[in-house]
C-alpha cells in the first residue's frame, strides 16, 4: 500500500470505523479445534506412552499449520460480543477496582483488579511470541516451541510437561476431586464405598481415575477419600486395575496421602481448555489490567476537562483501554509508544492500537471519544521524534509498566531494550534513565507520574543473540557470579526520579491474580519468601508496586 493509501485508510478509520472490516483480529481457533489433535480427555488419558508421543508430534504439526498458514496462534479466542460486553462493563462500572487494607501496614493501598477485560488480548496474537528469558539461556516461547525450534531440547522439555499437566490433569481442569454432594457422588461418603457402587453400576458418560489427595484443609472434610491399604485390597480383588490409576502405576502414587476419586466426562474435548494449559506452560507477556489503569486515570486526571496521558510502554493495550473507558466524564488524549513491529499492521498502515480503539468506539455510544497518538519507537529515543516534541510540558499524567529488564522478551526486534542493552548496567543507563528523564520533562508542573515496577530475579543470558550488539560485553565470569540475582529495578527507579527533582507521593500495591504457592513460604515463620507481598484479611498475596510521584 502506498503512503497516500495508508494516510487515507487512517483517516477513514477515524471518521468511519465501522467501514473497516477486513483488518485481521484474532477471534478464531477453528482450525485447531476441528483438527485430529482435539481428542477427548478420556482418549488422552487412556493413551500409552507410544500413542501419547505420537499425539505430541501431531500437536506440533497442527499448531504450526494453524499459526503459519492461517494466522491462528494457539491462544484462547473470543467473540466480538464478549469483547464489547467487557468494555461496556469497564466503562459503566463506577468502581473498577477494590481497595483493601494491608494487615501488615494498616494502609488502605492494596488494589485488586475488578472488571476483567481479557478481550483486549484477542487484538494482540503476537503475545504468543513473547519469551520467558529466565527460563533458560535462549528463552522459551510458544512460537519457538511450535515454529522456530520444534526439535530443540527446550521444546521437548516443555512438551514433556504436558504429560503431567494435560494427560494426567495436573491442573485439575478436566477431572476434579469428587466431593460429598457433587453430581456423581452416588450417595457415598467414602471413596471405598463409591468404587464398590461404581463397579455395580457405572455412571453413563463418565469415567474416573484414582489419585492421592493433596487436598486443602477446607476440602478435606468434604472429599471422598479412603486409606491406601483399601486401594491395595480393591486391586487384589480385581476391582481396580493400574490403568485406572493416575500415572497408570500403583508405585507412582503418593501412598502417604489418602486416596481420592477424579471424575470426568468422557465426551469432553481437550480444546479450547488446552489453549490455557499451553499458555501457562511457558511464561507469556501479560496484559496490564485495564481496570487498574482506569482507577489511576480517574484519580490523577480531572473530570470534564481534556487531559493528555503518556504511556512510554504501550505493550498489549491494557492501559490504553483503561483510557478509552473514561469516555463518560472526561476527554482523554492517550499518547503511547512501543517499538514492537508486530504491533504494526503494515499492509493497512495502522497499528493494532488504532484498530482496537476503532473497534471499541464504534461499538459503544458515550459523550467523549478518547483520541490516541501511537509512536513506533523506544521510550529511550522518543524524545528525538519531531512529532513527539509538541507534547513537551503538556502531559497531565504519565503512567506505564516498563520492561522489567530481561524478564520477558516481547519480540526479536533489535530495538527491544533487552537486546540493545543486554547487561543491566547498560540497560539502566541506556533505557531506564532516558525513559524517566523524558517522562518527567514532558509532564506539566504539578502533574503526577505513576511507575509500576518490581525487582526481578535474573539469570544472565548466554544466548548468541546477546553478543555482537552495540555495547554488549561477553563476560562469562560476570555471568557466573550473577546467576539468579535480583535486579534492583525499584531502588534504581526511585533514585533516578529523585535525581530528576520529582516528589514522592504514595505507593499503590497491585494485587496479582492467584495465591502464593505452598513452597514459597518459610517453614518456621510461615511468611512468604516472595519480595513483595501484603496480607489481606489474613491471607498473604503477592503484589507489584505502583510508585506515584509529583513534578514540582
Amino acid at each position: 500500500m502506498s503512503k497516500v493509501g495508508r494516510l487515507l485508510l487512517r483517516h477513514l478509520m477515524r471518521l468511519h470505523p465501522m467501514k473497516i472490516k477486513e483488518i485481521p483480529v484474532h477471534t478464531s481457533n477453528d482450525f485447531i479445534i476441528n483438527s485430529k489433535v482435539n481428542v477427548t480427555f478420556h482418549e488422552l488419558f487412556k493413551m500409552n506412552d507410544k500413542q501419547f508421543a505420537k499425539w505430541k508430534k501431531d500437536l506440533q504439526k497442527i499448531v504450526y499449520q494453524s499459526w503459519v498458514e492461517y494466522g491462528e496462534p494457539p491462544l484462547v479466542a473470543g467473540t466480538n460480543e464478549t469483547i464489547i460486553r467487557q468494555f461496556e462493563t469497564l466503562t459503566n462500572k463506577s468502581n473498577s477496582v477494590s481497595v483493601f487494607k494491608d494487615d501488615l501496614t494498616l494502609e488502605a493501598n492494596c488494589i485488586v483488579p475488578g472488571v476483567v477485560a481479557s478481550g483486549i488480548n484477542y487484538f494482540f496474537p503476537n503475545r504468543a511470541k513473547s519469551q520467558d528469558l529466565n527460563a533458560n539461556e535462549d528463552g522459551e516461547s510458544l512460537w519457538k516451541l511450535f515454529v522456530e525450534e520444534p526439535d530443540s531440547e527446550n521444546s521437548k522439555k516443555v512438551l514433556n510437561r504436558l504429560e503431567r499437566q494435560l494427560k494426567y490433569d495436573g491442573t485439575f481442569d478436566f477431572a476434579p476431586k469428587l466431593m460429598i454432594g457433587d453430581f456423581g457422588d452416588l450417595g457415598c461418603t467414602t471413596a471405598y464405598d463409591w468404587l464398590l457402587k461404581w463397579n455395580e453400576k457405572p455412571l453413563d458418560g463418565y469415567d474416573f481415575f484414582i489419585d492421592a489427595s493433596q487436598s486443602t484443609p477446607s476440602q478435606k472434610s468434604l472429599v471422598l477419600t479412603m486409606p491406601p491399604d483399601k486401594l491395595k485390597q480393591l486391586m487384589d480383588d480385581g476391582l481396580i486395575s493400574e490403568n485406572q490409576l493416575r500415572w497408570h502405576s500403583f508405585s507412582k502414587l503418593n501412598l502417604k496421602e489418602p486416596i481420592v476419586i477424579r471424575l470426568y466426562r468422557t465426551d469432553r474435548k481437550i480444546f479450547p481448555t488446552c489453549f490455557d494449559i499451553l499458555r501457562k506452560s511457558v511464561a507469556m507477556g501479560g496484559n496490564f489490567p485495564a481496570s487498574v489503569a482506569k482507577f489511576l486515570y480517574e484519580k490523577y486526571t480531572t473530570p470534564n476537562t481534556k487531559s493528555i496521558i503518556y504511556d512510554s510502554s504501550s505493550g498489549y493495550g491494557g492501559r490504553m483501554v483503561g483510557a478509552l473507558s473514561l469516555c463518560k466524564d472526561r476527554q482523554i488524549h492517550y499518547v503511547g509508544t512501543d517499538p514492537n513491529p508486530d504491533h504494526y499492521l503494515d499492509e493497512y498502515g495502522i497499528t493494532r492500537y488504532e484498530y482496537l480503539r476503532s473497534f471499541l468506539q464504534s461499538s459503544t455510544r458515550n459523550p467523549y471519544k478518547t483520541t490516541i497518538d501511537i509512536f513506533q519507537l523506544g521510550s529511550e529515543v522518543i524524545h528525538q521524534d519531531p512529532q513527539f516534541q509538541k507534547y513537551r510540558g503538556e502531559v497531565d499524567f504519565m503512567f506505564t509498566s516498563p520492561p522489567y529488564f530481561s524478564a520477558e522478551g516481547y519480540s526479536d526486534d533489535p530495538n527491544q531494550s533487552f537486546i540493545k542493552f543486554p547487561e543491566y548496567d547498560l540497560w539502566r543507563d541506556g533505557f531506564l534513565k532516558p525513559t524517566l528523564k523524558t517522562s518527567v520533562e514532558w509532564l506539566k508542573s504539578g502533574a503526577h507520574l505513576a511507575w509500576n515496577i518490581s525487582d526481578v530475579a535474573y539469570k544472565p543470558r548466554q544466548s548468541k543473540t546477546m553478543y555482537g550488539q552495540e555495547g554488549a560485553t561477553e563476560n562469562p565470569e560476570l555471568n557466573a557470579r550473577s546467576v539468579q540475582r535480583y535486579i534492583p529495578l525499584e531502588y534504581d527507579s526511585i533514585e533516578i526520579l529523585k535525581s530528576l527533582g520529582m516528589e514522592y507521593v504514595t505507593t499503590w500495591k497491585m494485587v496479582l491474580a492467584g495465591g502464593i504457592q505452598r513452597n514459597k513460604f518459610r517453614q518456621w515463620t510461615r511468611k512468604p519468601t516472595t519480595r513483595n507481598f501484603v496480607q489481606i484479611k489474613g491471607t498473604p498475596r503477592k503484589v507489584e508496586m505502583i510508585y506515584v510521584w509529583r513534578k514540582p
